[in-house]
């Protein structure tokens, strides 16, 4: 009897080992042919690559002279701009020398092409119509003289005129000086300039005489 169930046994391990068999070596056999075809794949360089570590690319940084936080140094004082400075940057011109005024620009080729204001382009001078120019005293006799006085903003310089007192150029913006002789009504001007050929205001101020029979 123990021999029967022996050979029972083994026969059931064979059966086992011949249906493992069949199962597994078509899929051994698979294996070992797309490890072949990998290798054959790999020899002629033409395997795609592999994939990159997850979020790689999102880190990747690109450098360019916009972002590369070297931009060059600009001079806007001195309407110079160092050669690295990126194309299309504001920048501003040198002052003008009368009145200050600056214009601005852009940087192209590495320097700035902003211009200078004329002195055209300046503020016109103010002269206060009370206090700007005015003769004290404004009523005076015949022969005697008095005194101009003037003042004016925006005004590199000025000029007075009329009567015997000619015309005294290159005065400053704010001053005084006597007429010289009055020996009629006489008309003063005040010109002031901001700069050469620059804007200009004119004002004027009347000196007049006592009339003769108040000076019986």
């Amino acid at each position: 009897m123990g021999g029967i169930l022996g050979a029972i046994v083994g026969a059931a391990i064979v059966v086992a080992g011949i249906a493992t068999s069949v199962v597994v070596a078509p899929a051994v056999a698979v294996g070992v042919a797309a490890g072949i075809g990998a290798c054959l794949l790999n020899a002629f360089n033409i395997c795609p690559p592999s994939p990159s570590p997850t979020g790689s690319g999102a880190n990747t940084t690109v450098s360019s002279a916009a972002n590369s936080g070297t931009k060059g140094s600009s001079n806007n004082s001195a309407g110079n701009t160092n050669a690295n400075s990126p194309v299309g940057q504001i920048c501003t011109s040198p002052a003008n020398a009368a009145c200050g005024i600056t214009s601005q620009g852009t940087i192209v080729g590495g320097v700035c092409n902003a211009v200078t204001p004329p002195n055209s382009a300046c503020p016109a001078p103010v002269i206060s119509v009370s206090t700007g120019f005015y003769a004290q005293p404004s009523l005076v006799k015949s022969g005697q003289q008095t005194t101009l006085y003037w003042s004016a903003t925006n005004a590199t310089g000025c000029t007075v005129s009329g009567g015997t007192l000619g015309t005294l150029a290159g005065l400053l913006a704010s001053g005084n000086h006597l007429t010289g002789a009055v020996n009629q009504k006489t008309i003063y001007t005040l010109t002031c300039t901001n700069g050469a050929g620059g804007p200009q205001k004119t004002v004027n101020t009347t000196v007049n005489l006592i009339p003769e029979y108040q000076n019986q």
